[in-house]
């Protein structure tokens, strides 16, 4: 049985324990027993053998991804996402169909009536938790997947909980989907710690353009490289100033921009998670996109691109991958 899912039988191990719920229902019935098959037929109250086909469910249902995704390994793999709002929740969704086996879900909000015209969540959720939803959503996609939800905020977890759920370092992954540089750094330095791999996912003003991070063991920490504008906190201010009248501006706690920008930015992002969880399993998997790019990743979802620095170096629908030197520093410091 699945959540909102019909119960349509029993699995017996004796002809007196079908007897039993004979006696008591008004409906017609399947019962497993062993290998064998029986349907009920309340209309004419007689048992009827049925065949049996059996099926993986994982292998089934993932089915079409075969010779994309090895589904034993995704099984085993665990992704932690923090945040469940427009982005994180299409993140897990689509790490879901994939075939994710273990997925961590953070977030300490409720869903609200602005949320739903970009989320992956619909009108009949609103007023609940975000993480519980989303979860449930998840398990009507996977009924196996292993989900464990935290409705607080990331740092506010601690440390052990992460490490429980953790089956394999090398099959593990972050993802930083906040609303701010500083909960993105939270996350990747909790990555760091832990020796996991960590990718985080933000837009920019009016979410025409997609700002993606990666982390692999080893390399410069999201806190390193936007150590500046974390300081400053600009990030989330200045996406609003664009399209927010100047006494509106306090009352703002959302970036607006459009569910179609945003699916087209997160869909690219979760191409290169996919390639982060898989990048050790080589013999099974090929790489679509995250082998050719560098730690930071610019991609325009418009040709209508706003702001000056963006509007010059970047070609739409095109990934730019930059190579963060000194003048990518002083030149993302004077933005």
């Amino acid at each position: 049985k699945v959540p909102k899912g019909k119960r349509i039988g029993y699995m017996v191990k004796s002809g007196r324990e079908i007897r039993k719920k004979i006696a008591k229902t008004a409906e017609s019935l399947l019962f497993l027993k062993n290998k064998e098959a029986l349907v009920y037929d309340v209309n004419i109250k007689k048992l009827k053998k049925m065949d049996i086909e059996v099926y993986s469910f994982v292998q089934d249902l993932c089915s079409r991804n075969s010779g994309l995704l090895e589904s034993e390994w995704m099984k085993d793999s665990t992704v932690v996402i923090s945040g469940c709002g427009s982005v994180g929740s299409l993140v897990a969704v689509q790490l879901a169909r994939s075939g994710i086996g273990n997925m961590v879900l953070c977030d300490p909000d409720c869903l609200e009536i602005h949320n739903i015209c970009r989320h992956q969540l619909d009108i009949s959720a609103i007023g609940r938790r975000k993480v519980d939803a989303v979860a449930e959503k998840i398990k009507l996609i996977n009924p196996d997947i292993n989900i464990k939800v935290f409705p607080k905020k990331f740092q506010d977890v601690p440390i052990g909980d992460y490490c429980d759920l953790i089956k394999s370092k090398d099959k593990t992954l972050f993802v930083g989907t906040c609303d701010n540089r500083a909960g993105n750094a939270l996350v990747c330095q909790m990555a760091d710690e832990l020796g996991v791999a960590f990718a985080a996912l933000g837009f920019l003003s009016r979410a025409t353009v997609a700002e993606i991070y990666t982390m692999i063991p080893g390399e410069l920490t999201y806190g390193t490289v936007f150590k500046t504008q974390i300081q400053k906190g600009i990030f989330h201010e200045w996406g609003n100033l664009h399209y927010m009248d100047e006494e509106d501006i306090g009352k703002v706690t959302f970036v607006p921009g459009l569910d179609v920008d945003i699916e087209y930015g997160t869909s690219f992002f979760s191409k290169i998670l996919l390639d982060m969880i898989n990048r050790t399993n080589k013999e099974e998997y090929t790489a679509r996109v995250f082998d050719s790019l560098t730690q930071y990743t610019l991609l325009a979802g418009t040709s209508d691109i706003q702001d000056a620095f963006y509007k010059k170096n970047l070609e739409p629908f095109v990934p730019m991958s930059v190579e963060m030197d000194e003048e990518f520093y002083e030149v993302e410091q004077n933005c």
